[in-house]
């Protein structure tokens, strides 16, 4: 089965391989890429682009580059050790998610500004200390 056909993906050589060349596809629905913090890898969004049905997503030493909009609106779960961010951007979609694990990140507020008000439910959030706000969805606006 070639890569772009499974429906999960661990290895990092495998997933490094379909991020780097863009040929994810819509068989792919969880995807873990887990490398060391002193390597960290620089990937586009577009990786992402025909990933339609990516529900898990768990990143580290990773840093994305380019328009969020590219990811799933689907992704329910997402873990990211070492976000690159100081908030969430404004076109990741997050209206599916229920769970956001950002250990070691920069993150000092989840969202900047007004978000989408179609989040199924109020996202489990575990970070670090250096969260300064969190919002909640009920009080935006």
């Amino acid at each position: 089965m070639e890569l772009e056909e499974r429906s999960r993906l661990w290895f990092h050589e495998d997933v490094l391989d379909v991020l780097s060349k863009e040929t994810g596809t819509k068989f792919i629905e969880g995807l873990t890429l887990k490398l060391p913090r002193s390597n960290t890898k620089s990937l586009s969004t577009k990786a992402f682009m025909n990933m339609k049905k990516l529900r898990l997503l768990q990143l580290s030493g990773v840093e994305l580059v380019g328009d969020f909009e590219y990811l799933s609106k689907d992704l329910r779960w997402l873990c990211w050790h070492g976000f690159p961010f100081s908030f969430i951007p404004a076109s990741f979609y997050q209206g599916s998610l229920v769970s956001i694990e950002l250990e070691n990140s920069k993150i000092t507020m989840v969202w900047k500004g007004t978000q989408d008000e179609t989040m199924i439910a109020v996202p489990s959030f575990k970070a670090d200390n250096t969260m300064d706000a969190i919002i909640d969805p009920k009080t935006r606006g």
